[in-house]
């Protein structure tokens, strides 16, 4: 008793120094005890925040209510897709308790624990939780941040009917995945500027035929058939791009608004960007209206970042209005564009144009693509399609080398144009460098896989000879390089199809790129016979397909040059996964669309682009929940989870790190449902914040649903799950310590490991031999070795059950 009257002495003259001490306006931290007290994301203390509306060390200080205050980071630093905590500090002055209800605003695919805004949602804000204050309480609370978003935005929170706005300032962690997907509306909002072109400065002696009537193009026209006609016949142009006059508000709005409707996928970089980036209407002076507007109103009004694209073209953007060269002829044959750097003119204009954008633009424009294909549509021009008017006017188009079969592969186009593709590349990547460090410069893709090569055999999928002697030349010396693959994996004669469809382009002449509506498909979640009369496993086929998004013969040559740790790669234009024409394509576009991306991030893309454009919204939401758990993230190569000449007959599982998280996702091409085994060790115990996203096919009974997808958080990590064949993935994200490493919560040695319920001798299969030995275990019989994850009903435990489950299985009644 003397002892408790003794403490509430000493508390009451504690209490009446500290009064003491904040009436003459001194603090001091050392007055109350730091002790805390955890509790569901916020930590406890005594001391007091001070009071009023103040900013102090970066931080908002604001007041609720008379007696609570709150006090808040005003920029949060993220890196995109990283899981991040911004700590709020709660203050209670009153002897009553206090309830602070949390809400934000924020971009879509900003995540404020867990949650976003849809790209449609018109609310106000989103509710989060509730805080609890205690009398005269301080509480230090914590808030997950997610930002896919590749730019700067912003979120505001709620603090009951007061807000505070978080400038998140926002990164992209150097060479990790981003994606986009292409949807109409984007496409739209990137061509259909709020603009009208004007051609000049002289279209004056030009004319054509028009329903049998000469027309005759005026000195400055908006007649874009002035400037076609022009662009064929006259040299130098006098009639090209020369002034963009602006539409009307309501204009811009309205393709504003397309641009919003594109969010239902979350497209973090997009190609399709404004018709030329800097169009030169006289010497050294650029049209950048379109450019500026894409950039600064719609990148910004989406946080996304743009692929520059179509950049070593200059007869049609930055040497619209340079003399070309003395003699058009140094191209040979006497084509009039920008073809070969031994024309040193149009070299130095090139060089000063990746100059100039890259310092209008600065860290605003990250992504630089020099060409689409250009062994097709710039190099040559005419082999692509059947154009009767192609002609030398529209490149070089040198037909010893633009009709071979698989010409970047070949040495006669490496001796034509190699040089022009490596010193292009290494003149933009230093000229980009100048100004933005972090920006990277992505090749024309002429390493092109379509999954019908001459043997159809994915193994033959090395590196194109074109790239191997762009990279002899220096290609990635200065580590801003991208080597560009467009990847078509879905075989053009599809196998798995009875119908005996035509996958072929150009059969259409109004519509070169149009192709039934079964074709660019992944397989069906059935077996399949040969019209030879061949079985085609659902498994055997899934395991195919995914060999063909896999580039491990690419890699192993790029090994041989000790180059794996400075390529990396970005496919623009990646013909599959995620399109469904038909809403039956749903689940099997799903599944393959998840499986790309994932094997691709794991094999150094640092860029992929879906750009089928069918989607729905069954599609969007797995698209964005792959988005969600990989970009931004670093391949971890470890057990299983390998760089290259990965076994996808079986389990298949790739491993991710994102800062403090490890990232694990699963699918199985077994012919069985498989138990997967995470074998932890005692760093288990730290890990925290444990979330399961699970696709299952078999929860569809036809088409796309909402029960595919199933996301949610866990309060401790299960270490065995079973995994259905194909039709099955499931990502796992967990959040360790500071301290820890990657993955260091799994045993060194076995890591991952996978059986089968009632595989009781671990050969791989639960067959009469594991029922035999789970009796033997009931009768005491010695035995030497058993699989205690074998358990087939969840008793930890080998034993009768087993046996009665191996029975049924082989009896086909399990």
């Amino acid at each position: 008793m003397k002892k408790n009257r003794t403490m509430k002495k000493f508390v009451f003259s504690l209490t009446a120094l500290s009064v003491m001490f904040v009436f003459i306006g001194y603090y001091s931290e050392s007055v109350y005890s730091k002790a805390y007290a955890e509790e569901s994301g916020s930590v406890s203390n005594n001391k007091h925040i001070r009071q009023g509306h103040a900013e102090k060390d970066g931080q908002e200080c604001l007041a609720i209510s008379e007696n609570v205050n709150v006090c808040l980071p005003v920029t949060l630093s993220v890196f995109t897709g990283w899981k991040e905590k911004i700590s709020i500090s709660f203050e209670n002055r009153s002897n009553e308790a206090q309830t602070v209800n949390l809400a934000f605003k924020a971009l879509p695919y900003t995540y404020v624990q867990g949650k976003t805004f849809r790209y449609d949602d018109k609310s106000l804000k989103i509710d989060l939780e509730s805080v609890l204050l205690n009398p005269d309480e301080t509480k230090q609370f914590y808030l997950s941040v997610q930002s896919l978003k590749a730019w700067d935005n912003e979120m505001t929170l709620f603090f009951n009917e007061t807000s505070q706005t978080v400038h998140l300032s926002v990164s992209v962690k150097e060479r990790t995945p981003l994606f986009g997907k292409g949807t109409e509306n984007l496409n739209n909002c990137a061509d259909e500027q709020p603009f009208k072109t004007k051609y000049g400065p002289d279209c004056s002696s030009i004319s054509y035929e028009k329903e049998g009537t000469t027309v005759q193009c005026e000195k400055i026209t908006y007649d874009l058939t002035c400037h076609k006609t022009a662009n064929r016949n006259l040299s130098p142009a006098t009639c090209y791009q020369y002034e963009e006059e602006p539409l009307s508000e309501e204009r811009e709005t309205e393709l504003l608004n397309a641009c919003k409707s594109a969010l239902k996928l979350n497209s973090q970089i997009t190609r399709n960007s404004p018709a030329g980036w800097g169009i030169m209407n006289s010497e050294n002076s650029y049209l950048w209206d379109r450019a500026d507007w894409y950039i600064n109103t719609v990148s910004s009004m989406n946080a996304q970042q743009s692929v520059a694209n179509y950049l070593i073209t200059g007869s049609n953007t930055w040497a619209l209005t340079c003399s070309q060269c003395e003699n058009p002829c140094e191209n040979p044959p006497c084509s009039s564009g920008f073809y070969t750097t031994k024309n040193s003119y149009l070299t130095g204009k090139f060089r000063t144009f990746m100059y100039d954008l890259s310092f209008r633009y600065k860290d605003k424009l990250n992504f630089y693509e020099l060409a689409n294909e250009p062994d097709s549509f710039y190099l040559c021009p005419c082999a692509a399609g059947n154009d009767p008017q192609c002609d030398s006017k529209d490149g070089p188009d040198q037909p010893e080398v633009c009709l071979l079969p698989f010409r970047p592969n070949t040495e006669k186009f490496v001796s034509v144009y190699g040089d022009f593709l490596a010193d292009t590349a290494i003149i933009a990547s230093e000229e980009v460098a100048k100004n933005n460090p972090k920006a990277v410069v992505i090749t024309g893709a002429v390493d092109c896989f379509d999954g019908h090569r001459e043997d159809n055999d994915p193994s033959s999928y090395g590196l194109c000879l074109t790239t191997e002697y762009m990279i002899e030349k220096g290609l990635l010396k200065n580590g801003n390089v991208a080597v560009g693959i467009h990847l078509y994996p879905y075989a053009r004669d599809q196998f798995w199809s009875a119908d005996r469809i035509n996958c072929n382009y150009y059969q259409k002449e109004d519509d070169p790129f149009w192709l039934p509506v079964e074709c660019e498909k992944a397989p069906a979640f059935a077996d399949y016979t040969t019209p030879k009369g061949k079985l085609l496993t659902m498994s055997q086929m899934w395991t195919e397909m995914d060999k063909r998004y896999d580039i491990s013969e690419l890699l192993k040559d790029v090994k041989t040059q000790d180059l794996l740790d400075k390529i990396y790669f970005f496919d623009t234009e990646h013909h599959g996964g995620f399109y469904n024409p038909e809403p039956r394509f749903d689940l099997t576009e799903a599944v393959s669309g998840v499986r790309q991306a994932v094997i691709l991030a794991q094999q150094k893309f640092i860029g992929l682009m879906f750009v089928l454009h069918a989607e729905s919204d069954f599609s969007a939401r797995v698209f964005n929940e792959t988005v969600r758990m990989i970009s931004g993230s670093t391949p971890v190569y470890k057990w299983a989870s390998k760089l290259t000449d990965s076994d996808y007959s079986g389990l298949v599982y790739k491993l991710f790190s994102r800062g403090n998280e490890d990232i694990l996702v699963f699918w199985s091409n077994a012919g069985n449902t498989k138990q997967v085994i995470l074998n932890t060790n005692e760093n288990k115990e730290k890990l925290t914040d444990i979330e399961v996203i699970s696709m299952d096919a078999d929860r569809c009974p036809e088409q796309g649903c909402d029960d595919f997808l199933n996301v949610g958080e866990a309060d401790a990590l299960t270490t065995a799950f079973e995994l259905k064949p194909v039709k099955e993935i499931r990502m796992i994200s967990v959040l360790r310590s500071a301290e820890q490493t990657p993955f260091d919560w799994l045993d060194g040695q076995k890591g991952i490991s996978v059986t089968e319920k009632g595989d009781v001798n671990g050969d791989g299969t639960a067959d009469l031999a594991d029922a035999v030995l789970s009796l033997q275990i009931c009768a005491d019989s010695p035995i030497i070795t058993v699989r205690k994850e074998a358990d087939a009903d969840g008793d930890g435990r080998i034993g009768p059950e087993e046996a009665v489950y191996i029975l049924r299985k082989t009896a086909g009644l399990q």
